[in-house]
């Protein structure tokens, strides 16, 4: 879909929290590809939707590093804990 196209869908849909994360129970084919998830968090920075990625997606997330700014929590500066914003969270 693309992030901008996905960004307009969700801003259309008055969407204004996305929570990822991996199907439970925790298995290897259930496992999202780390590029979808980084096409929807792209989307929702676009469209200014706050994101929530669940614990569960650490082993997605093991070859992330601290240039990857998509994944860390914005508000601590370093990449210590994933992105987990609630809604209307800094506005």
């Amino acid at each position: 879909m693309g992030a901008d196209c996905m960004a307009e869908y969700l801003k259309e849909r008055g969407i204004n929290w996305v929570i990822i994360g991996q199907q439970t129970s925790v298995k290897a084919s259930t496992q999202p590809k780390i590029e979808w998830i980084r096409e929807i968090v792209e989307a929702c920075d676009k469209a200014k939707i706050q994101v929530f990625l669940k614990d569960n997606l650490s082993s997605v997330f093991s070859g992330c590093t601290i240039d990857d700014k998509w994944v860390w929590d914005k508000r601590l500066g370093h990449g210590k804990l994933w992105r987990q914003e609630l809604p209307f969270e800094g506005k």
